[in-house]
């Protein structure tokens, strides 16, 4: 269980590492989903349940933690490539049309 919550953590974390690289702000929150997530899944592969005695089910909390925060971080990440693909379209798409406007009206 807590190999998976490790997998998880490295998937958030590609996920903060592509929204940086396009600028979006959303890569902190990425950022700490990122930690929380890695820091429960060693936790978890700590087996600090034998230590503490107490906490019966926490494995599962955490797998479950993650996989949530996981999903939150997946839906961020895909809202934050789209957002940045508009945007430089629309970016080039400007450019293309003053380009345009250049050649056709020559100046006197």
């Amino acid at each position: 269980m807590g190999i998976t919550a490790l997998c998880l953590g490295v998937l958030i974390l590609q996920g903060t590492v592509q929204m940086r690289i396009l600028g979006n702000r959303l890569w902190v929150v990425n950022l700490f989903l990122t930690i929380a997530s890695l820091a429960g899944a060693v936790l978890v592969l700590a087996d600090v349940k034998a230590v503490t005695g107490r906490l019966s089910g926490f494995t599962y909390w955490v797998l479950l933690i993650v996989g949530a925060a996981c999903l939150v971080s997946l839906l961020l990440t895909t809202v934050g490539v789209k957002y940045s693909r508009h945007k430089a379209d629309k970016r080039a798409g400007s450019e293309a049309t003053e380009a345009a406007d250049a050649v056709e009206k020559p100046e006197a």
